[in-house]
């Protein structure tokens, strides 16, 4: 009697294996939140701010824009609220698409406009996440 170990099945056996992986870790590449919230600045909640939440390790921004009352939801397409969980470095800046609009009286500083030198951070977890930024123009 003669025992040999073919690779023949190998390619099948491999798909297999594959295969049962994904079932069980699930197909949808990770968790996802939804991220909403308000931008106050030096106490008072603004409207027209771009809000850019970019992830710590990499990857590109998403983005939301404050209106009534100074609310953001972050979008990540067109009508898809489902954010990547993980940690975010978060810029914030005056946005304006209507050139008749009177210019903002505060100035905000680079620790919070520029994405390279924010110290504005933003955790996203499963589920709802309300991330409120009180802004200080005087910092």
């Amino acid at each position: 009697m003669h025992t040999f170990i073919s690779n023949k099945g190998f390619p099948l056996t491999l798909i297999f294996c594959l295969s049962i992986g994904l079932l069980l870790t699930g197909c949808s590449g990770g968790s996802t939140g939804t991220v909403e919230g308000t931008v106050n600045v030096d106490g008072s909640p603004i409207n027209g701010l771009e809000v850019e939440f970019t992830p710590v390790n990499g990857g590109g921004p998403l983005m939301g824009y404050t209106a009534n009352g100074g609310k953001y939801q972050l979008i990540v397409g067109r009508g898809n609220d489902q954010v990547p969980t993980g940690e975010y470095k978060v810029a914030i800046r005056v946005f304006s698409e209507d050139p008749n609009q009177e210019a903002p009286k505060f100035k905000l500083g680079p620790n919070y406009t520029k994405i390279e030198e924010t110290e504005l951070r933003g955790t996203v977890n499963s589920g709802e996440n309300k991330i409120n930024f009180d802004l200080d123009t005087k910092k």
